[in-house]
């Protein structure tokens, strides 16, 4: 994951959490702002200035939130990069190499390599190809 897709997941998800959050906060602030009209304040302009200042402390609250995320983020994927760097050069300083599962192409070769790796059982098709059980091809009357 390269810095541009940190940086963008990380915005993302601030501004959306924080502005979830926001939301909430005005709905709350307008239903409580008829009570300013009591105290013979105009509800209007208490509720346009506490709006602004409450946007204000978002607009504040993504910044830090992003800074923060973002370094935390950018340090993991550095550490998870060199981790990997580090793997890779320790497998090839051992002179090991990787490699997938070999196929064989047919069933004679496979049963091949198993007469000469280990024991043929009786039931086991014939190494010799001849497509016998091996109990019937080579253990009695057999070769």
């Amino acid at each position: 994951m390269d810095i541009y897709h940190i940086e963008r997941a990380t915005l993302i998800r601030s501004i959306d959490m924080l502005w979830i959050e926001h939301l909430s906060a005005m709905t709350s602030l307008r239903t409580g702002i008829g009570l300013r009209g009591y105290g013979q304040r105009d509800p209007l302009i208490e509720y346009k200035r506490e709006g602004y200042d409450m946007f204000q402390e978002l607009l504040a609250a993504i910044n830090q939130d992003v800074t923060f995320s973002f370094f935390k983020f950018a340090h993991h994927a550095v550490d998870m990069k060199v981790q990997a760097q580090l793997n890779d050069s320790l497998l090839s300083r051992a002179g090991v190499k990787l490699m997938g599962a070999q196929t064989t192409s047919s069933e004679h070769s496979s049963v091949a390599e198993k007469s000469t790796d280990e024991k043929v059982g009786r039931n086991d098709p014939c190494s010799c190809g001849s497509g016998k059980k091996y109990k019937k091809c080579h253990l009695i009357g057999g070769e």
